[in-house]
């Protein structure tokens, strides 16, 4: 009977024996588990904020793209605008320089009838000479007729013939001089016209010579216009293909952000459903470390259990002691 005792009460101080040690390894647990949950709570809180920035980053790209979206607009918008001007200015040119050459025209027509006002000058100064050589020579005839005239008469009946041909001669010698002076008049209204179309022909060659230079200039002008809106027209292609690959980059890094800010989301969902885990976990270690410090067995936190039970029973016999004393008053 006495060893069955023994045996009885080794066994049973085995068990107590076990059942401190699971509660030793339930506080180191409790105490593990605590730590833990100080590191996941404070990896949680920095996700959450690198969540705010992917979001704050998200917002960014996005207004980006928007950004960019309309630049790529405008690029496009810009190359069909600097097209169109272009063909414009081509078509412009062509015009231009179909008038510059009829202008061209105009000039050397202009050039070459002051040349043939300056050869009808000429012409009408030769025959003004030839004009006044044949009133030279009426005159002169005229003076001979008269003195034929003269001896006629002094011939009597012999020079009634020749007398005939003198007056003959001196009507035609009149009205050669007649004729001649007509011509001399004639040629001096000429003359004087002439000289005002050579005066009008000088100053409207130097006006068309003025309106060649100018056209010429104006072509100048077209033609860089024209250039520089090829070259307007090639940046501006440039930039719609940049603008095009930048878009495309932007939707792809628009792309991995939202995936980012997800994966970011998510691991803050993964880590308060952790929290939460662990905090379970914590209760079950408390509830162990409580069952086993209701088995009486000793465990490492025995004396700190005592001491909180003695604090509460002298709290609790002091505050009947209160109650009773106020009671009797």
């Amino acid at each position: 009977m006495t060893g069955f005792f023994n045996r009885r009460r080794r066994r049973s101080g085995g068990t107590l024996s076990v059942v401190g040690d699971i509660a030793a390894q339930a506080g180191k647990l409790g105490i593990e588990i605590c730590d833990v949950s100080g590191h996941i709570e404070e990896v949680a809180t920095r996700v959450e904020r690198q969540a705010d920035v992917c979001q704050t980053l998200r917002q960014s790209a996005a207004a980006t793209l928007a950004g960019n979206h309309r630049i790529a607009a405008a690029a496009r918008e810009m190359r069909t605008v600097t097209a169109q001007a272009a063909g414009d200015v081509e078509t412009s040119q062509q015009t231009l320089e179909a008038s510059l050459s009829d202008i061209h025209g105009l000039v050397e027509g202009v050039t070459v009838i002051e040349s043939q006002i300056g050869a009808l000058r000429a012409a009408l100064s030769h025959v003004s000479r030839v004009s006044e050589e044949i009133s030279l020579i009426a005159r002169q005839t005229h003076l001979l007729a008269l003195n034929a005239a003269i001896e006629a008469a002094r011939a009597g009946e012999f020079g009634k013939s020749f007398a005939v041909v003198a007056a003959e001669v001196k009507t035609l010698s009149a009205k050669t001089a007649q004729a001649t002076g007509q011509i001399e008049t004639t040629l001096t209204q000429l003359t004087e016209q002439t000289e005002r179309l050579i005066t009008e022909g000088a100053e409207n060659t130097a006006r068309a010579q003025r309106v060649r230079e100018g056209t010429r200039m104006i072509g100048d002008v077209v033609h860089s216009t024209g250039h520089a809106i090829m070259q307007l027209n090639a940046e501006a292609n440039q930039i719609a293909t940049l603008s095009g690959e930048i878009e495309e980059q932007c939707n792809a890094f628009e792309s991995q952000v939202l995936d980012i800010a997800t994966d970011v989301e998510h691991s803050g969902e993964n880590f308060v459903q952790a929290k939460n885990r662990l905090g379970n976990l914590l209760g079950v270690s408390e509830n162990l470390i409580e069952l086993t410090a209701a088995t009486g067995a000793a465990t490492a936190d025995t004396p700190f259990i005592e001491a909180v039970e003695q604090a509460a029973a002298k709290a609790g016999k002091l505050f009947e002691a209160a109650v009773a004393r106020a009671s009797c008053r």
